[in-house]
């Protein structure tokens, strides 16, 4: 057990089996991480992770020291200027620290490598994002959220249905395994250091499809119903498969340039929307929009 003193100072943590300390010796400051289970991912997979980051230029804390057999690393201190706390201050820079958010999402997944070595000096490789584990992440919704919605006598049913659909789009995803995905790029683990956004608790990190990090920063910066349709409605195009629905429509009401044209309309909509929805965001945060809404003109006008 990690023994506190005047120099150390326990911090909030996260879900994992970590426990997180400041240490404060003079001006310099750092971070004690402390973890006496899963130590293999949550200190060395964790430094692995954070060293391919550093490694491509992409803001991760730096490992100072480690004694992995007292069961703590050493590494850089970010602060508490999450972007999560900073948003909950000042609503008015989100459009700053979403560009930022995203600036630093592109440099992650522009990463190539899928190995790295920790400072055991093994090489750690990255597992692939496959359907096995997406399988299990979707059926958490059923261990923890159905319980406290569905009745009793209708749970079982309901767990077996839910299951067959998660199947069923598994087995037609469009799932290239293609990037570094870190799996928790949200706000809370989004950090404002150096007047940079960086991120950590990346040991979870995997090899998989660009939109998933992508849909987990979206869910933290914006809210409301709109958001919440906007991103379910992607979420469902994304899992159906391009040429088996053109090929079915094909088949039900023929072939002709009228079909063509409605079928890739309705197939290929959701990166012209991701497109439209970032370039609106940046707009509205013009001095021009701001000075409309002063003179009164209504959103529809604007």
């Amino acid at each position: 057990m990690l023994q506190t003193n005047n120099k150390l100072k326990k911090i909030k943590g996260d879900a994992s089996f970590r426990s997180f300390y400041r240490k404060s010796l003079l001006k310099k400051k750092s971070i004690i991480v402390f973890a006496s289970k899963e130590k293999e991912k949550n200190l060395l997979i964790y430094d692995a992770i954070n060293s391919l980051l550093i490694k491509n230029k992409a803001l991760a804390p730096k490992l100072y020291s480690e004694n992995y057999k007292k069961n703590y690393i050493e590494i850089e201190d970010f602060g508490d200027d999450s972007v999560f706390s900073l948003l909950k201050k000042n609503k008015n820079q989100k459009e700053t620290l979403y560009k930022k958010s995203i600036d630093l999402l592109g440099v992650i997944q522009k990463i190539k490598q899928n190995r790295s070595k920790n400072f055991k000096g093994k090489t750690y490789k990255i597992p692939i994002y496959d359907n096995v584990k997406l399988f299990n992440e979707a059926n958490l919704f059923c261990e923890w959220y159905a319980k406290k919605f569905v009745k009793k006598n209708k749970l079982t049913k309901f767990k077996i249905d839910i299951k067959k659909q998660i199947r069923f789009l598994l087995t037609n995803l469009q799932s290239k395994e293609k990037v570094l995905v870190h799996r928790d790029f949200h706000v809370s683990n989004l950090m404002k250091y150096k007047n940079k956004i960086g991120v950590i608790d990346s040991q979870d990190a995997l090899i998989g499809n660009r939109a998933y990090d992508l849909a987990s920063l979206a869910a933290g910066y914006f809210g409301g119903r709109v958001d919440m349709v906007v991103t379910f409605m992607i979420t469902v195009r994304l899992s159906m498969p391009v040429v088996l629905v053109a090929l079915a429509v094909v088949a039900i009401v023929g072939g002709s340039l009228q079909v063509v044209i409605m079928v890739l309309g309705f197939l290929l909509w959701d990166r012209f929307a991701v497109v439209m929805r970032s370039s609106t965001l940046q707009i509205r945060s013009m001095d021009y929009v701001a000075a409309a809404q002063a003179v009164g003109c209504s959103t529809t006008r604007i």
